[in-house]
């Protein structure tokens, strides 16, 4: 039998990546198609066809992203969303970024990292994790990290947002 490959952690390779300017149509349908299947799957997570249906449009933009930049970095800042550090404009999806940031915070995701190759594996693990109960906090790994590892996500990173409070001023 062949040996087993060893999956190399994006994060780990991430220096090695060019982030270059996306379209921000591109970034709009990407995290409208992404966003739409996680709400979709924890609304009704017995539809699985419909699952299928997202998988396929969120592929196709996470390729089409990908295409455009090796890596693509989505990150949840103050101002809603950045797109390999540019903030998303009002006036460019602005509203879009803003609800599907909110949306990664929920579950403390800070960072959204995906590079070219990316694989429907890849983008079903995230989901099944963001549509999942939150799990009691574990002091040794963030849970992004665990399923990182747990999955071998190999085009797919997810880093987990610290030292934030909520509106009310209380730590996450």
């Amino acid at each position: 039998s062949a040996p087993a490959v060893a999956v190399v952690p994006l994060r780990q390779r991430a220096g090695e990546l060019a982030r270059k300017p996306l379209t921000a149509e591109k970034v709009r349908v990407f995290v409208t198609a992404l966003g739409t299947w996680i709400q979709r799957d924890r609304l009704y997570p017995q539809w699985s066809r419909i699952s299928v249906e997202n998988l396929g449009s969120v592929l196709h933009a996470a390729t089409a992203l990908t295409t455009e930049s090796p890596l693509v970095s989505l990150v949840v800042s103050p101002g809603g969303l950045a797109a390999n550090g540019e903030t998303i404009s009002a006036v460019r999806g602005g509203e879009v970024g803003r609800k599907f940031a909110a949306l990664l915070a929920e579950r403390n995701v800070g960072t959204l990292s995906l590079e070219n190759g990316i694989d429907a594996r890849e983008l079903s693990a995230f989901v099944r994790e963001m549509c999942a109960p939150p799990q009691p906090a574990v002091a040794t790994a963030d849970p992004w990290t665990r399923l990182v590892e747990r999955e071998h996500l190999a085009h797919l990173d997810i880093g987990h947002q610290r030292g934030t409070t909520r509106d009310d001023g209380a730590a996450l």
